[in-house]
């Protein structure tokens, strides 16, 4: 950590830093550019500089030679076409540069974005407890409890927590290491704040146990599965899983940009295998959260993570579902990454959903995948700002889809039959997983 802490010191002054904006509990991080960049944007205004002026000078070559007379003089004539041909060079040698430029700057942007990361993780770190920070083994009290097999006596140090990988809401994820099977896991914290209200407290444990339960219950090669989970103390759990070791899509994408094609078709058809074992449960499951970053990779392969938004339905309410009725209320409005989520989401209190979510969210996950950094809807809105919108202005905005790239004709309908903001017009995951455009790589 120390040598980390180093070299992104070195690395701030060419790739930025990240300065606090506001004050008190308002206050956030904004990323300010450095040397590096401000350097190339020089370079890019130097760049339109010279081109507008070599548009000037092609413009007075070509008035010279329609200057009115009948016919150019073999002097007038030779030495327009020496500096045409002068011109000609001139534009083809700023139009590598021009290309030199973009591909440089793309380059210095992924790098950024590595850099902030970093330094967001550890900002993300010194706000986690002292006791944390300094990688102490687990659990110091409680029992582990694993799927098949119960523990009757404390098991101190096991997992030894090595560094972060994120926080999130209400919880902290570390990289550890598993003492008994000798293995790399990741750790999941949450915590109970203890300002909180006693209804809240509940709550949140409520939704603790049930993401815990979901994924030691629900076994499947795209789901990340719980192997283990214990109260730390009386405000913590702590969920063990298998450490991931591609990072997730969102890493990916950052990292080296759009997907191609196949790429993001073979992503999305494990990301919908997922999804049918999850929907096809005798009480569906929605994960009500897909998005890039819990689009993990272990070994080049999708594992779908973070089912702490995740709902369960009743038999009864997936019957209804399937008949094109609406299927279970929303009783978290409001929660879900705005965005991600279909319209039927923002209708207030009679929201009503199915797992027909997933589909909008893979949808948007697929598009993503493919344009990065674009999103199919919401590009310049806030999360606040997608939330204060009415339903009616949420439901024209997902009627505009548009392709800012190359894409096939069969990949755009494919995408238009995900994410259509009608959910009875809108597959289930059995109809997409038989579509024509996923068919044809069977």
């Amino acid at each position: 950590r120390a040598e980390a802490r180093e070299r992104l010191a070195r690395e701030s002054v060419r790739l930025g830093r990240l300065q606090p904006e506001g004050g008190g509990f308002r206050t956030a991080w904004v990323p300010r550019q450095g040397t590096a960049m401000e350097q190339l944007q020089r370079r890019e205004r130097s760049l339109e500089r010279r081109k507008a002026a070599l548009e000037e000078h092609k413009k007075a070559l070509r008035k010279r030679r329609s200057g009115g007379k009948a016919s150019v003089e073999a002097n007038e004539a030779a030495e327009l076409q020496d500096l045409e041909e002068g011109a000609k060079l001139r534009a083809s040698l700023l139009a590598r540069e021009q290309l030199e430029l973009g591909a440089e700057k793309k380059q210095l942007e992924r790098e950024a974005h590595e850099h902030f990361s970093e330094l967001q993780l550890l900002q993300e770190l010194d706000a986690v407890s002292e006791e944390l920070r300094n990688c102490p083994s687990l659990p110091e009290t409680g029992v582990v409890h694993e799927p098949g097999a119960l523990s009757n006596r404390p098991d101190p140090g096991r997992f030894v927590l090595l560094e972060l990988i994120g926080t999130g809401g209400f919880a902290t994820v570390f990289k550890a290491y598993d003492l008994q099977r000798h293995e790399w896991v990741a750790c999941k914290l949450h915590s109970v704040d203890s300002s909180w209200a006693e209804a809240r407290k509940n709550d949140f444990v409520r939704h603790v146990e049930r993401e815990i339960d979901i994924t030691v219950e629900i076994r499947h090669r795209r789901i990340l599965e719980t192997s283990a989970a214990f109260e730390l103390h009386n405000s913590a759990f702590v969920s063990v899983m298998p450490y991931c070791n591609g990072g997730s899509l969102a890493d990916l994408l950052r990292r080296h940009g759009p997907l191609p094609e196949k790429d993001a078709k073979s992503v999305i058809v494990q990301v919908l295998h997922g999804l049918r074992h999850l929907h096809g449960q005798r009480e569906p499951v929605i994960h009500f959260d897909l998005k890039p970053a819990n689009i993990l990779f272990h070994d080049g392969e999708v594992k779908l993570g973070d089912f702490g938004l995740a709902k369960v339905m009743s038999a009864a309410e997936e019957g209804a579902a399937q008949r094109g009725a609406a299927s279970m209320e929303l009783t978290s409005y409001g929660s879900g990454t705005h965005g991600f989520l279909p319209p039927e989401c923002y209708d207030g209190e009679t929201s009503r959903i199915c797992p027909k979510v997933d589909i909008f969210s893979a949808g948007v996950v697929h598009y993503v995948a493919l344009f990065y950094p674009h999103k199919p809807f919401f590009n310049q809105a806030t999360q606040h700002q997608i939330m204060r919108m009415k339903p009616h202005d949420i439901r024209a905005e997902t009627q505009q889809l548009e392709f800012p790239g190359k894409l096939s004709v069969e990949a755009q309908a494919f995408l238009r039959r995900t994410l259509n903001n009608n959910r009875q017009e809108r597959p289930d995951v059995l109809t997409l997983l038989d579509d024509p455009y996923l068919a044809r790589s069977k």
